[in-house]
Formats: structure tokens, sequence, C-alpha cells
């Protein structure tokens, strides 16, 4: 493909000197070179600064800025007012990517004739990679609703804004909820909406997004409850626009719970916010296991909590131990 197309990668940053060098080596590399690197530094008080100015310098595509901390959010909306590209997509700063994900992603795009691309990631853990998914597949083109309940699912869509490319258009109206944790459960949904149509990417060779898994589980604190009152929020809006939904956003709602109750697994200080979210899943039990688009892991989950929070919380720290190394 020729580069006559502009892309602009929007990378917030905040005290990521660990790994910040390979994020922005693995994008300096890309196979696609008419990009522009807009790297947002959130007020980080260690030393990713110096890498982030080594690059500006010695690469014309790096542009580098300065702000102070607002969070993930604002150096998203921040970054996003900076860009020029046609098309636009995000890396975390902890992340790194392939050296075809933007030519890969781009054309996903051009030869589908839709706004939006997605791409699929892998999550290292303990050195080990471990895949999202086993099936090999053809890329797919989806309208924005069946986008939306296949990511209401989990199933291969997620909620990140990251691992996928959008076209400048689709930023018009929508934003980033600044001061808010879990902001992309919050906007990714609309993107799919405005999109109309989205075009899927599935595992090949190359074209991923690797996360790091000590990134990744940070542990809890309260602010993850925000992920909650997001998918709530979500669930919500998406009632209120579409009819057809129900079963589908009662899954994810549901899955919030399961997924808040698993960070919070050896906290002592959140039992009355625990005993609510079992109550939810309780609450709902026989719609949730009588639903067969749920993931079956989703639904030994949901049915172990219900039965026994002891017995699931073992069962999860195990899990994590056997199947993660964590």
């Amino acid at each position: 493909m020729d580069n006559k197309i502009l892309v602009s990668i929007v990378v917030p940053i905040y005290n990521v000197e660990k790994y910040i060098e390979k994020c922005l080596n693995s994008l300096k590399n890309q196979t696609y070179k008419n990009i522009e690197i807009i790297l947002v530094d959130d007020g980080s008080t260690d030393n990713s600064n110096l890498i982030c100015d080594k690059f500006a310098k010695n690469d014309s595509r790096f542009k580098y800025y300065k702000k102070e901390n607002g969070g993930l959010s604002d150096a998203r909306n921040y970054g996003i007012k900076l860009c020029n590209g046609e098309f636009l997509t995000f890396v975390d700063s902890d992340d790194y990517v392939d050296f075809d994900y933007v030519e890969y992603l781009l054309n996903l795009c051009l030869s589908t004739n839709t706004l939006m691309g997605v791409a699929q990631h892998r999550v290292i853990y303990d050195k080990k990679t471990i895949d999202f998914g086993d099936d090999y597949k053809k890329e797919e083109v989806l309208t924005g609703v069946n986008c939306l309940e296949r990511m209401l699912y989990r199933d291969i869509i997620d909620t990140s804004a990251w691992g996928k490319i959008y076209h400048n258009s689709l930023f018009k109206d929508i934003k980033y909820p600044v001061g808010k944790y879990y902001e992309d459960i919050a906007t990714t949904y609309k993107f799919f909406l405005a999109a109309k149509t989205v075009c899927i990417g599935y595992k090949s060779k190359y074209s991923y997004v690797y996360r790091i898994n000590s990134i990744v589980n940070r542990g809890f604190n309260i602010k993850k409850m925000e992920l909650i009152e997001m998918t709530d929020m979500m669930a919500n809006d998406v009632l209120n626009q579409i009819k057809g939904l129900d079963s589908a956003v009662m899954s994810r709602r549901a899955y919030a719970r399961i997924s808040v109750i698993n960070q919070m697994i050896k906290v002592k200080n959140q039992k009355k916010n625990r005993k609510e979210m079992i109550y939810f899943i309780r609450k709902n039990k026989k719609a949730l296991l009588n639903n067969g688009k749920i993931l079956k892991k989703d639904k030994i989950a949901f049915r172990l909590v219900c039965f026994n929070y002891y017995i699931y919380a073992m069962a999860w720290i195990v899990f994590r131990h056997i199947k993660k190394g964590v």
C-alpha cells in the first residue's frame, strides 16, 4: 500500500520508564512510515521524559508534549486535539505492537471502506505469551450494533481504546470521561455505533498488541469500583438506544462485578461491596445461566460465586497460579 494517508498514534505516558523505550521502538519501526507519534506526558516524575526527548530529537515523527497530571482520559483527549492524521490509534506506553500493526489496521479499514478497525492482542505473563482466543478466522465486517453485542459478550471484541484504529471524524462528538477509571468502557461502544460498520482483524502471524502482565494487574484500590459505574452507565445508554440487547447488557454487568470481585479477592475491608455484587449475580443467576451466548468460563464463575464465595476465591487463586503464573 502507498503511504499517502497520515496516521496519528497517541501515546499517553505516566511513569513508565521501564517500558516506554520498547513501546516507542515498536512504533519507530512500523512498516507504514507516514505516521506521527503524539507523546503525551501526563506529569511523569520518573525518567520517562528523557526517553521521550531522545526519540523526538532523533525522529521528526515523534512529537513530545508535557502536561500537568490529569489522568489517562485527559491525556488521550489532549493528544487527540494535536492529531493531524486522517486515522488515529492509541498505544499504551507500557505496551508494544508488532511492526505491521499500523499497516494492517489501516489496510483493513481502506479495503472494507469502514471508519474503524479492531486488532487482537496477547498478554505476556512472566515472559510467557498467552493468546486470547484460539480460532484462526478471516477478517469480517460487522454492523456497529453487532460489534457492540459481541463486545458485551466478550466475544473476541473488547472494550479497550488501544488495539483499534479510528477515522478522525469519529472524535467529533465523543470524548473520554476525565477522572474516571475504565474510561474506554464509557466510550468504545459509542465509536462502534458512530462508525456504523467495523472491520475485525483476527490472528495472523503479526499485527498484535502486546500487554505486560505486571502492568495489567496492579492490585485493588477503591477506584476499581468504577468498573461497575462505567459498565452500568454504558448499559443504561445502550438499552435506551437499542432494542434486543437486554440479555447481552445483563451479561456484561454481571461480568463487571465478577471482575471486581476477582481484583478484591485478598482485600478484607470490602465485604459490603462484595456482598452487593454477589447479590446482583444471584438475583440474575437463572437468566445468566440460561443465556447460550455467555462464555462457558463466565457461567462457571457465576455459578460458583453464587454457590460459595470462599470456594470461588480459592478456585480463582489456583487458576491464576496455574494458568497465568501470578
